[in-house]
């Protein structure tokens, strides 16, 4: 997986509610599913790519083989602010290289809230 350059992903968040998402993690040369078991994950929403500020960070539970389910809770997407955000998807392998893939990545638009 090393060299390969992030799938886009776009996602659309409701501010104030929760934000589930299921990852299916594959092999790009194969398109086999990854044991992603002892994988550690790492998932933000910044304004920007260039941003120091972290506006939101997913939580994650391996699913099974290949699977990853994101979370972000509604108190998280409710301090979102309305328009575009970038995020991405980082990936550490457990075995002593500790590789670091970015398997997908993209634009968050968030939709404003009503009911407050």
């Amino acid at each position: 997986m090393v060299g390969v350059l992030p799938e886009k992903i776009d996602l659309e968040i409701y501010q104030g509610d929760d934000f589930y998402m299921t990852l299916w993690v594959t092999n790009p040369d194969t398109g086999a599913l990854v044991n992603v078991t002892g994988y550690t994950f790492r998932s933000q929403i910044r304004a920007t790519t260039d941003s120091e500020v972290i506006l939101a960070s997913f939580t994650f539970a391996v699913g099974g083989l290949g699977k990853v389910d994101a979370h972000l809770s509604g108190a998280a997407t409710g301090q979102l602010p309305v328009g575009n955000c970038v995020w991405d998807f980082e990936m550490t392998n457990p075995t002593g290289s500790g590789q670091v893939m970015t398997p997908c990545a993209g634009v968050v638009v968030v939709t404003a809230q009503v009911t407050r």
